[in-house]
């Protein structure tokens, strides 16, 4: 990426737009991207349509049945290794999951090539926040699990197309929020001219991700007083930041929105509990790797 593109002051976004836009052109991104926007959708897929998304795609396939096999013995079930075995055995919204971690830890593996960043926290913080929106939602019944979960997956979409854009430049970024409570967000935006937050929406939009997933992205904090993705997603990343998973940034967590919990009913051991259900299932990812 040349230096000229990144001192568009003029129009900030325009490095990235058109960095995007060459990405969506083809190629390994562009598939995983446009199979993710698939199965981000609020019903999760089934395992014929799984087959189609996933089979045809070498890559993708590999990693997916790889991540499978982990779940799989992780759960203590034996599997013939087919979609629908792995369905019956894990839940759809499981597989459904793993096939969106498999397609995110790939691009993401991808675009911080050169960066001297590590995919794996990135990755990691991104499943803590799955998991633990998928919990919040099951007390609400006003908000869809799955949606929850692939909102939480996918609230930091942008974030790897950043460091991809601007590479070694990414890393004065986590450096300026080492130690702070100071947002990533608003690192980026001061270093760079746009946050991920931009990034995760231009990517939402060309690649065609459902609402849910457009709406988890753009939320702000603080929690918002309407029960819906966002409610749960922005708790859910108080939690992940709790537990340490921050993306690599090292910077100090902020405060559990608890008043705003327990208006819903849920209490300081509901969140105890949750959180060592989010440690055990990012640490045995993390420990599978």
């Amino acid at each position: 990426m040349s230096g000229s593109r990144l001192d568009a002051a003029a129009n900030p976004l325009a490095p990235l737009v058109a960095f995007l836009g060459e990405l969506k052109q083809g190629g390994k991104v562009d598939s995983w991207l446009c199979r993710a926007a698939t199965l981000a959708q609020e019903e999760p897929p089934t395992p014929a349509m799984l087959e189609r998304l996933i089979g045809i795609e070498p890559t993708l396939h590999a990693r997916v049945r790889a991540l499978l096999a982990q779940e799989l013995k992780a759960a203590g079930v034996r599997s013939d290794g087919s979609f629908g075995d792995a369905n019956n055995q894990l839940g759809p919204e499981r597989v459904q999951r793993t096939c969106l971690l498999a397609c995110l830890e790939l691009w993401t593996e991808e675009l911080c090539k050169g960066s001297e960043i590590k995919p794996r926290p990135l990755v990691s913080q991104a499943l803590a926040i799955a998991v633990a929106s998928a919990r919040l939602a099951e007390r609400l019944v006003m908000v869809s699990r799955s949606a929850a979960m692939t909102g939480g997956l996918l609230r930091h979409l942008g974030q790897p197309f950043l460091v991809g854009l601007v590479k070694g430049r990414y890393r004065s970024v986590l450096q300026a929020v080492a130690g702070t409570r100071r947002s990533v967000i608003e690192a980026e935006a001061d270093l760079l001219g746009f946050d991920h937050r931009s990034a995760g929406v231009a990517v939402a939009k060309l690649w065609a991700f459902p609402a849910h997933v457009a709406s988890a992205v753009t939320a702000g904090h603080p929690i918002s007083a309407t029960i819906d993705i966002s409610w749960c997603v922005i708790a859910a990343e108080a939690i992940a930041h709790q537990l340490g998973y921050d993306g690599g940034a090292a910077n100090n967590p902020p405060d559990l929105p608890m008043d705003r919990l327990e208006s819903v009913g849920i209490r300081m051991d509901d969140v105890a509990r949750l959180s060592l259900e989010v440690a055990n299932e990012v640490q045995a990812y993390a420990s599978a790797a």
